[in-house]
This record gives C-alpha cells, structure tokens and sequence, in this order.
C-alpha cells in the first residue's frame, strides 16, 4: 500500500497521540506474536507450495527421482506466483 506523504504525517500524529493517551494500549496493537505472522502470510497457494516441498523432500529421501523432480517445480511455482499480482489500470 502506498501512502501520499500528507497522509503519512497524519497517520504518525495519531500515533503519537495514541502512545500519549494509552501506552499500554499502544503497545499490545505493536506487538504481534509469531503465529499471527505466519498465519498472516500463509495463503492456499503458499500452503500448497510448502507442502509439495515437503512432498518433494520426501520424494528425495525415498529415491524417487522423478517424483521429486515434479514436487520441487511445483513448490517453486506455487511460492513464487503468490506474489505475483495483476494491475489493471
């Protein structure tokens, strides 16, 4: 998301105003736990690329060439493409 400078400055001085108000408040918002983030960035996509890898993984451990080759592409693909957005202008 991108913000025009003005509207950077007002988000900062309602900050500020917040931590001035409630700290207490302020703090518990800023905080976020690790679960969250991860929750926050898995997507289904993501989700099928992780578990491909781990596919692929096994796919390596138990010598099945092909099958991991397959597994690998696939996990690249899915992780990669998540971030991939189309803009229509």
């Amino acid at each position: 998301m991108v913000t025009q400078p003005h509207e950077r400055r007002l988000l900062d001085q309602i900050e500020r105003e917040l931590r001035a108000q409630d700290p207490g408040f302020a703090e518990r918002m800023s905080r976020t736990r690790p679960l969250t983030r991860a929750r926050v960035w898995m997507s289904f996509p993501r989700a099928i690329g992780v578990v491909a890898a781990c596919l692929a993984l096994l796919c390596l451990v138990l010598n099945e060439g092909a099958g991991f080759i397959t597994s690998a592409l696939l996990a690249v693909v899915l992780l990669v493409c998540t971030r991939w957005t189309v803009r229509t202008e």
